[in-house]
């Protein structure tokens, strides 16, 4: 679940706005997983891809908890 506030209980992880750093997150089943010490759903990790091509945009350096 993505938490832009940061203010959500439970375990997070911090990715910066760049959808490329999104990207390379989510391509990766084992750095997404590993900060949030769960695995991570193909439907999960479509989710979180979508999320950073539509809500994201071009804006690098904004930052957003996810």
């Amino acid at each position: 679940m993505i938490d832009p506030g940061g203010k959500m209980a439970g375990r997070g992880a911090y990715l910066c706005h760049d959808p490329a750093c999104w990207e390379k997150a989510i391509a990766s089943k084992d750095l997404i997983s590993f900060a949030l010490h769960t695995r991570i759903s193909n439907d999960e990790r479509a989710a979180l891809l979508n999320y950073s091509e539509k809500e994201l945009g071009e804006e690098p350096g904004r930052g957003v908890e996810g």
